[in-house]
C-alpha cells in the first residue's frame, strides 16, 4: 500500500481511529451521584452549624455520625481530615445527601 493511499484511507476513515483512541473515556462530572450504601474516602471540607460537611465537586454530604462515635480525640477537629463515609441518603436532583462517618483516617490508612 502506498503512502498516498494510506493517507487517503485515514482521511476517509471518518474519525474512526480517533474514536477508537477515545473509546471508554469519560469525563468526570462536577455533581457526582451516589447510591445508598456507597462507601467513599473524602475530606471534610466545612461545617454547617455543628454538622461536618463533605463536598465532592458540587455534591454535598452532611455527616450524620459525630466524631465521638469513631473515637476521635475530644479536642480533635474533623475539618480538613480525611474520612471514610457511607452514604445514607442521596437526592440526585439536588446533589445533596447524608452520610455516616465510619472512620477518621490518618495518612497510613488513607489508601483506596
Amino acid at each position: 500500500m502506498s503512502d498516498r493511499s494510506s493517507q487517503r484511507d485515514a482521511r476517509t476513515d471518518g474519525g474512526g481511529a480517533f474514536r477508537k483512541l477515545l473509546a471508554g473515556w469519560t469525563f468526570r462530572t462536577s455533581t457526582p451521584s451516589y447510591d445508598v450504601g456507597d462507601q467513599l474516602v473524602a475530606y471534610v471540607t466545612g461545617v454547617d452549624g455543628d454538622t461536618p460537611v463533605v463536598r465532592i465537586g458540587d455534591t454535598v454530604l452532611r455527616l450524620a455520625t459525630t466524631a465521638d462515635d469513631v473515637e476521635l480525640d475530644p479536642d480533635g477537629e474533623l475539618l480538613d481530615r480525611k474520612v471514610r463515609i457511607r452514604v445514607d441518603s442521596f437526592d440526585a436532583a439536588s446533589h445533596r445527601g447524608t452520610a455516616e462517618l465510619l472512620a477518621v483516617l490518618d495518612r497510613s490508612e488513607a489508601s483506596f
